[in-house]
């Protein structure tokens, strides 16, 4: 199993990789972002109203990962896409394998 270790959150937006892992933080909830592709911002999400089984994702453009903003997710269900809207995140922390 990978370690992980946490990045500097001022590089969050601009240094995600493929196998990064994304834990935020909203008023409401915790979600987890396994980063597939980083061009694409894709991936695999659990945690808050997505449940706890990992679900393909996509972060809706605009992306904006600061805290007080709202993460926007198409999401991938049973009976087909569907789009989600975190409350607003309190904080993220930017995780990198080793």
């Amino acid at each position: 199993m990978p370690m992980y270790h946490e990045v500097q959150s001022a590089k969050i937006t601009c240094d995600i990789r493929v196998s990064d892992l994304l834990s935020i933080h909203t008023r409401n909830s915790v979600y987890e972002f396994f980063v597939i592709d980083p061009e694409r911002a894709y991936g695999l999400v659990k945690g808050g109203v997505v449940g706890q089984c990992a679900t393909e994702a996509f972060f809706c453009t605009p992306v904006t990962l600061d805290p007080g903003s709202k993460l926007r997710l198409l999401i991938e269900t049973a009976k087909g896409l569907r789009f989600i809207t975190t409350s607003k995140i309190e904080t993220i922390k930017h995780l990198r394998s080793e």
